[in-house]
């Protein structure tokens, strides 16, 4: 087992770090953090603003070459901001999780909500799209990666969609436990 373990935060917008300092992103963040645990991690930020679920397909091999030991999946909202339908994204984003499960890379995969904004029956039809993937494709999931978005406008900038410097902080506060526990797990065989 290598000393060192790999973590990449594979995403769009949210997870590259649109509008704030790269140290601000959630990436730099989670590194920070993980590093203040004393925990040997090396944290990739593999976020590309605009991607859709169609561009982290094209770019799985580019991912698999950076060994990662773990991926943190965030994907979906360009998605259906575009037009896509929800049993579209779906498949889609079952089929990242199934190639980078094909490949022996564990997933922890972050389930999104859309902003407020969107009507109710689109909002709720979205959520569930993370959930049944991981429960169907056993992967690890990781509920409300932007609850801390809706709940706190004030963590938004002016756009209404993208965080700000302290939305990040809250994002990775509340993804924190969720690696720690899908990293213990891994290094410990399970």
């Amino acid at each position: 087992m290598k000393d060192l373990f790999t973590i990449v935060a594979l995403g769009n917008s949210l997870t590259e770090g649109w509008g704030v300092a790269p140290w601000e992103s959630y990436p730099a963040r989670l590194q920070a953090a993980l590093n203040r645990s004393r925990m040997d991690c090396h944290v990739v930020n593999a976020g590309i603003s605009g991607d859709t679920c169609r561009g982290v397909l094209s770019r799985l091999d580019e991912v698999r070459m950076l060994e990662p030991d773990l991926v943190i999946l965030e994907i979906g909202v360009n998605d259906i901001l575009m037009g896509a339908q929800a049993d579209r994204i779906q498949n889609n984003i079952r089929a990242i999780v199934e190639r980078l499960q094909a490949g022996n890379i564990p997933v922890l995969l972050a389930g999104m909500e859309l902003p407020p904004v969107v009507g109710e029956p689109i909002r709720v039809e979205f959520a569930a799209i993370y959930s049944t993937v991981a429960r169907s494709l056993q992967s690890r999931f990781l509920p409300s990666f932007t609850r801390p978005l809706w709940d706190r406008p004030e963590n938004l900038q002016s756009d209404g969609l993208h965080p700000t410097a302290e939305g990040y902080r809250a994002i990775t506060d509340h993804v924190l436990p969720w690696v720690v526990r899908a990293v213990e797990e891994l290094r410990a065989g399970q």
